[in-house]
């Protein structure tokens, strides 16, 4: 399940939070959550992922660090507040009722 959220920034620019929760039965904690943060240039209409893992310098690191960077990019587009209210929402979504 997913939950996305499309920010519009002042300078015309649209920055969109995707966040996804997984259920994995065949790893060490079977319930997990990703975040993906894409960018949008003003006037233009494709949003373009903020990661590229083909980069050697993203490949090189470990799985902490990868972690590491991801969030250091994130935050590059978005603040902490907008991540969680977007985690929030889909906690939201998933709660019975």
């Amino acid at each position: 399940m997913y939950h996305e959220e499309t920010l519009k920034r002042q300078d015309g620019s649209k920055v969109s939070i995707r966040v996804s929760f997984f259920l994995d039965s065949y790893s060490e904690h079977p319930a997990n959550y990703s975040c993906e943060v894409s960018v949008c240039e003003p006037k233009k209409r494709t949003f373009k992922p903020i990661l590229s893992t083909n980069d050697y310098s993203y490949r090189k690191l470990d799985l902490n660090e990868r972690q590491e960077y991801k969030t250091r990019e994130q935050l590059k587009f978005v603040t902490a507040e907008e991540l969680h209210n977007a985690k929030i929402n889909l906690w939201k979504k998933l709660q019975p009722v």
